[in-house]
């Protein structure tokens, strides 16, 4: 198990979540998308179609209970 700060750091709460069940080739979607911050642009980095980028996105959404926010420049953790 490994502990986040839900908080961005700001240690108002922690949580937990079971590495276990993740599926350990998001992590390469989850690099490129917080690189990019633009979900087509990093599908078109990660060589797949932009409806499959965003369901990686939706998936570490899921995963992470909405920690990544969208923004009018793209997306932000």
């Amino acid at each position: 198990m490994y502990m986040l700060d839900g908080t961005g750091g700001r240690g108002q709460r922690e949580r937990k979540v079971q590495l276990s069940h993740f599926d350990l080739n998001l992590l390469r979607a989850l690099d490129i998308l917080l690189t990019e911050r633009n979900v087509t642009h990093a599908a078109e980095r990660l060589f797949i179609t932009q409806q499959a980028a965003s369901s990686a996105l939706q998936r570490l959404r899921r995963y992470f209970d909405d920690e990544f926010s969208r923004v009018s420049a793209g997306i932000w953790n």
